[in-house]
């Protein structure tokens, strides 16, 4: 394997600490506070084959610290430049380097319930580097968490100190004082999918029982998904196909339309559980329903 050199903008980057709420509000329901340590990985132009040995180095650098410490979480970019071809080219194009990035990581030992965030920019991106072949790459960012404040515990792990927290052995929003929302009615999904299960139908024949006794209700429907489930555009597609197969089935057994006030598409922006363990990741791949009663609209 012959080595290459690469110029001098594939380097660590060291981020700040503080953290832009609205854009990572889908990670500050399991980290507090921490910093970020970039990590840029090179491809040749048009390309998206792993091939120098200096790249599989930088790559392995990742992999050595994610296993020696599981508590850091890792973001996984792919990214291309208008001159690699039209959007959909450079799409795919991303979307294969940041996969190629990802199984290698996968293949080094690198559970995939690390990686909170995988996405395929494209050709999309809002500022692109100079030169311009440093944006034929992916970008690995590792979510370092910092030390807690003394005495500060956190036991739901809603990001919530529990001296703060209303609630503070249950996932809750910081909108709520630390509580979930209790006026939610949960419709459990299997990961990664969008069929009705047995533990569905349970649930919506309950919901169909409470609405047909009482004609007055009316409903929101919100689709949700979780960060392992994959990437954004994934996440999305999910919790919508969800959402729309919840409402088909209120359809077929003669609920009106008429009383679906919204159908929303959460994404996977709003979880109910941290997502420490397989039951707890589970439970976020959902559709939540919200009966409005007269007046409440």
């Amino acid at each position: 394997m012959m080595a290459r050199k690469f110029p001098h903008f594939f380097i660590f980057i060291l981020l700040a600490g503080n953290f832009n709420q609205s854009a990572y509000s889908h990670v500050l329901d399991t980290i507090p506070l921490y910093k970020e340590v970039a990590v840029i990985i090179p491809f040749e132009f048009k390309q998206s084959t792993l091939y120098y040995e200096s790249t599989f180095r930088r790559i392995d650098s990742v992999a050595k610290i994610l296993l020696a410490n599981d508590s850091i979480l890792l973001s996984v970019q792919g990214y291309a430049h208008p001159d690699e071809g039209s959007d959909n080219i450079c799409y795919w194009l991303s979307y294969n380097r940041a996969l190629a990035v990802k199984s290698y990581l996968m293949g080094r030992g690198i559970d995939s319930s690390r990686i909170w965030s995988f996405e395929a920019v494209g050709n999309k991106r809002k500022q692109f580097r100079e030169p311009k072949e440093s944006n034929y790459a992916v970008e690995l960012v590792m979510r370092i968490p910092l030390p807690p404040p003394v005495n500060w515990k956190d036991s739901d792990g809603d990001g919530i100190a529990d001296e703060d927290d209303n609630c503070p052995t249950k996932f809750g929003y910081s909108q709520l004082l630390g509580c979930p929302d209790s006026n939610a009615i949960i419709i459990p999904f299997e990961p990664m999918y969008a069929y009705l299960s047995y533990q569905t139908y349970k649930v919506m024949d309950s919901v169909i029982s409470v609405l047909r006794n009482n004609p007055q209700y009316k409903l929101r429907i919100e689709g949700h998904a979780f960060r392992t489930e994959g990437v954004n555009r994934f996440c999305r597609q999910l919790a919508q196909d969800r959402a729309e197969i919840v409402k088909q089935y209120l359809l077929t057994r003669n609920i009106s339309e008429q009383r679906i006030i919204s159908l929303r598409n959460m994404g996977k922006t709003r979880a109910i559980s941290a997502g420490r363990n397989p039951l707890e990741i589970a439970a976020n791949s959902r559709v939540e329903i919200y009966l409005i009663k007269p007046g409440n609209e």
